[in-house]
């Protein structure tokens, strides 16, 4: 609190206040990520001072307020909007993402689902904020960093739901489609299912997502993924431009589950567009491949 009251009034006594006046007479970017009681954080002087450096451009990383403190975040939170003010090759885009596993109720206690962790969308939506574009996710996993929009979800129809609200609500220029969606959902038993005994699902189609926000928004960048499993690379390759082409999207990432990638650290994909990138290795060397080819046709 009381080196951000110097700062916002010029006060240089100490090798941080001076060091950010020279900052601020050469346009050099700061960032403030304070940390202090919760008390003083609200403190109408303290809250005036932050205002005002704001207003001289001064970007302030909120604090995470627990336990009656206001409490800096994690080292990877800070790092990530410190590239962000940095990243000089910015994507003024507005992403809306979707990932993960999504899950259908058999009864209050039983599910199904597939074993998507949601890696890949979480950094994709790292790099894409990372990159300065605005970034809202649909998952039921949790970043917990500030700057990126998360809208927690948990069947199906619940993200087919979240996705079509935050497009009506709200201008987005690329949707990637990466989450694991349930294929097929069934009517839940209010009650626990007695265990021991013969059981048959009944399973039904769910809609499918990336089909009805196409029919909806033909203009939207679309980004879809396509996973098979055993298969030939040609075999991967033709079935994923099918799709692309049936879907009517834009880029189309492919992957052979099979071999590894779903649940794991690392994958082997397929970047289809115009041309063909094979991208092997972390999730995030994934992410960044994917971001990179969204840059040349938005």
């Amino acid at each position: 609190a009381n080196t951000i009251g110097k700062i916002a009034n010029g006060i240089d006594d100490t090798p941080i206040t001076t060091f950010a006046t020279t900052a601020l007479g050469s346009g050099t970017p700061i960032m403030i990520v304070p940390a202090m009681h919760q008390s003083m954080y609200e403190h109408p002087i303290i809250l005036e001072n932050i205002k005002k450096l704001k207003e001289l451009g001064v970007y302030f990383l909120e604090p995470k307020i627990e336990e009656k403190k206001a409490k800096i975040p994690d080292n990877s939170e800070i790092v990530l909007h410190v590239e962000r003010l940095l990243y000089d090759k910015r994507l003024p885009k507005k992403i809306l993402i979707t990932s993960g596993a999504t899950i259908e109720y058999i009864d209050p206690i039983r599910i199904l689902t597939n074993r998507s962790s949601g890696k890949t969308g979480i950094e994709l939506a790292k790099e894409a904020y990372r990159r300065g574009a605005e970034v809202a996710i649909v998952h039921r996993n949790r970043i917990g960093f500030s700057g990126i929009k998360e809208i927690f979800v948990e069947t199906a129809n619940d993200m087919l739901d979240a996705v079509l609200t935050e497009l009506k609500n709200k201008d987005y220029d690329i949707l990637i489609s990466v989450a694991a969606i349930s294929d097929y959902t069934l009517d839940m038993e209010k009650e626990k299912i007695k265990s021991g005994l013969d059981l048959t699902l009944k399973l039904k189609p769910t809609p499918k997502l990336i089909k009805v926000v196409r029919e909806k928004y033909p203009n939207l960048k679309i980004i879809g993924f396509k996973a098979e499993t055993n298969v030939s690379k040609e075999d991967l390759i033709k079935r994923a431009k099918n799709a692309m082409r049936e879907s009517k999207l834009d880029l189309m990432v492919a992957n052979d589950v099979g071999w590894g990638g779903i649940g794991t650290e690392d994958n082997e994909v397929y970047i289809i567009g115009d041309a063909i990138d094979h991208v092997k290795g972390s999730k995030k060397k994934i992410a960044i491949a994917i971001l990179d080819r969204i840059n040349f046709f938005v």
